[in-house]
């Protein structure tokens, strides 16, 4: 794994405008990105940052975030570029909207550097700065590029740590202690660890106890198999008025502070109408869930991946189809187990 980091380290020493692309935008990618574009420009590198999506309303708050373009990615003038650098992101297919343009391809003029921390990473460039041990992709650029390279400043020590808080649930998953000797470090460039929490945790406002009814309504458990499911579907979208944005505040607020932490259940699962297709998000309970849901991608048609506790998957099939090759992929795992 060395022999493949320093040649990935080489690669990128070597370029001289870089194009860094994220999929979905969360805490980890987008606190990432920002510091990998600072690393970058004090080498005297030229770097943009693109996302296809755009940021919901708490990563907006993050320092700094401005300095993400939104745009299309199948539209960049990728000809600008002598390298792209995926952060976060475990398979091409996250970085654009696959469901709209199923047949774009990437050009091959163009080498691809991926720096990650996905249990279900593809491997699908040649070089990679990886370590799915890691509890973020922030802990790997900070560890195996930054460390002792790059002084960091206030934004940019704020910008890693809620990317590492975010990423565990503000520590309570996917760590080790070197999670906790980089959070530490980071703290000592004077990061404000209270707004940032507050930041995470109170992200919604008074008009979720309408939204939180209509999910606890919704919301199905599946008692043999010990999950619970919430389809979302498009009038219930198109009823509750909520931007796409705060739709994720919503969602996670009530998977993290409820779904999760019921007694003797080992996951939820929400499914959400997103189009022609649906959006199935997995948490997985760390103290009660054996299974690695990420295996479940080989069911159906599921496409996507993740943590063995905490994945997505998108799907064209309706919901009782998912459900029920769900329900065949667990019985199957279970098994094996």
């Amino acid at each position: 794994m060395q022999n493949e980091i320093k040649s990935s380290i080489k690669k990128i020493d070597s370029a001289k405008k870089i194009l860094i692309l994220i999929s979905s935008p969360d805490g980890d990618s987008v606190g990432t990105s920002i510091v990998l574009k600072h690393f970058l420009e004090n080498k005297n590198k030229i770097a943009d940052i693109y996302s296809n999506k755009p940021l919901y309303d708490t990563l907006k708050k993050l320092p700094l975030s401005d300095e993400i373009i939104i745009t299309d990615v199948v539209k960049i003038n990728f000809h600008e570029y002598d390298l792209i650098i995926t952060v976060d992101t475990a398979n091409l297919e996250q970085l654009y909207n696959y469901n709209k343009y199923d047949k774009f391809k990437f050009p091959d003029y163009i080498d691809f550097v991926c720096i990650d921390h996905h249990a279900s990473n593809t491997s699908f460039t040649k070089y990679k700065i990886y370590d799915k041990e890691a509890s973020s992709t922030a802990e790997v650029l900070y560890t195996h590029l930054i460390k002792n390279d790059f002084p960091l400043n206030k934004d940019e020590a704020t910008l890693l740590y809620f990317a590492i808080a975010s990423d565990t649930g503000f520590f309570r998953w996917q760590i080790k202690p070197e999670t906790f000797r980089v959070a530490s470090k980071l703290l000592e460039s004077n990061v404000d660890y209270n707004k940032l929490a507050n930041l995470y945790f109170e992200n919604i406002d008074e008009s979720f106890k309408d939204i939180l009814s209509v999910f606890v309504k919704k919301t199905v458990f599946h008692k043999r198999l010990k999950y619970t499911s919430l389809y979302i579907d498009e009038n219930i979208i198109n009823k509750l008025k909520i931007s796409k944005e705060n739709m994720k505040n919503y969602i996670d607020t009530y998977r993290s502070n409820f779904l999760i932490n019921i007694k003797d259940y080992k996951f939820s699962i929400i499914i959400k109408d997103v189009g022609d297709f649906r959006i199935i998000s997995f948490r997985g309970n760390p103290f009660n869930n054996k299974l690695d849901l990420t295996l479940i991608n080989k069911y159906y048609d599921f496409q996507g991946g993740g943590h063995k506790n905490a994945c997505s998957f998108s799907s064209k099939g309706n919901y009782k189809d998912i459900i029920k090759n769900i329900d065949i992929a667990i019985k199957d795992l279970e098994s094996i187990n």
